[in-house]
């Protein structure tokens, strides 16, 4: 027993303390602080984006949804086209640099996908599969280290969950704060952007979605980030990325994962101008339904809609010329009956030059139920 522990100790590589190691310099709240007159004439840099309207450098954010619904296959799509520095669902990418921290998978899931994907060699990407906890002083240690070495652009911990150990629970709101705190710290301090990898929590009773407070845990989660992501599923299988940020405002686009051909994120366009093509696909169809000629009230009912919703898109419709309208009776009897113009009318042209592009709604499957292997 002794001999075996003399070799040991013997063969033990010695620990090398790196700069991080040592004792940092006390705080200094004057290296933080600045007139107001001077601030008001100092030249700030412009606004840098790593991927346009989404992410800026230097930043961390989280990009979250409930279990299986591909978001660490969006999180290695996103890393290839930074890497390339090519458009990602349509929106312009500043190339650099990667680490991809994918701590659910091992080399073999990695490679698998990223064939899947259709990836090319030669990109400038470095993962890593296995890591100490983050929250831990060596684990957080290695990870600056990491970024110090390969000197990335953008950096993806998936996920959140998988990054730290059990002393810490997302429930927590001061060890949380903290954690997040920190790796923001780290994208400040090297100037690239940390995206996290995220799980949203228990379904909520309302409608509303909102990309940092849907994410699972304490709230200080997504206080202690720039910006946060979520994916939201749609009842016709396709997905809403919200996206949310203290200088980037909102963004929500309507996707869809094509599980069929490129196993890849793919754009439907703009949320908002999907959901009108939607509406107003959906009152033409009821019209038509109706006899070609209905008013609000009976449009409502076969929509299962409000009156109030219905006479807000159908005053749109009309004014675009997308709608042609007439009034029927007299006195309170009196109501607006609305059709569809013809192909010849008057209207025509008018109906032309407010439609939206044509967005294969029809067409998109709902495969969220059956991925197996779709996180």
């Amino acid at each position: 027993m002794d001999n075996t522990a003399d070799k040991i100790l013997a063969e033990a590589v010695p620990f090398v303390p790196t700069e991080t190691s040592n004792v940092s310099a006390p705080f200094d709240w004057h290296n933080f602080s600045i007139e107001h007159d001077a601030l008001l004439k100092k030249e700030m840099k412009p606004l840098e984006f790593l991927v346009e309207n989404f992410i800026v450098i230097p930043s961390a954010g989280i990009l979250a949804s409930p279990k299986k619904r591909c978001k660490s296959w969006m999180a290695l799509q996103l890393g290839q086209c930074i890497a390339q520095g090519t458009d990602f669902l349509g929106l312009k990418t500043q190339q650099g640099k990667v680490v991809y921290l994918a701590l659910e998978d091992g080399e073999r899931r990695l490679k698998q996908r990223l064939l899947l994907q259709n990836t090319v060699a030669g990109l400038p990407i470095t993962y890593v599969y296995k890591f100490e906890a983050l929250n831990s002083k060596l684990g957080f240690q290695q990870f600056e280290d990491l970024i110090k070495v390969t000197q990335p652009l953008f950096v993806i911990i998936d996920t959140l969950a998988s990054a730290k150990n059990r002393f810490v629970k997302e429930n927590d709101a001061g060890d949380m704060a903290d954690l997040i705190n920190k790796i923001h710290e780290l994208a400040q301090k090297y100037n690239c952007a940390i995206l996290i990898i995220a799980h949203h929590g228990k379904p909520k009773i309302t409608e509303d979605r909102d990309a940092g407070f849907d994410i699972r845990g304490s709230s200080a989660i997504p206080g202690a980030t720039d910006f946060n992501a979520g994916l939201y599923k749609n009842s016709d299988g396709t997905t809403d990325l919200k996206v949310e940020g203290r200088d980037i405002g909102e963004l929500e686009l309507r996707i869809k994962f094509d599980w069929e051909v490129t196993k890849t994120w793919q754009l439907l366009g703009d949320t908002k101008d999907v959901r009108r093509l939607e509406s107003e696909t959906n009152i033409k169809n009821a019209i038509n339904t109706l006899g070609g000629s209905a008013d609000c009230g009976a449009i409502a009912d076969e929509l299962r809609l409000t009156k109030g919703t219905v006479q807000v898109q159908l005053q749109r419709m009309r004014d675009e010329g997308s709608l042609t309208y007439e009034l029927v009776g007299t006195g309170k009897g009196k109501k607006i009956f609305y059709s569809i113009p013809s192909p010849t009318s008057s209207t025509s042209s008018s109906l032309r030059n407010h439609q939206h592009p044509q967005l294969p709604l029809n067409s998109v499957d709902d495969v969220g139920e059956r991925m197996s292997d779709t996180k």
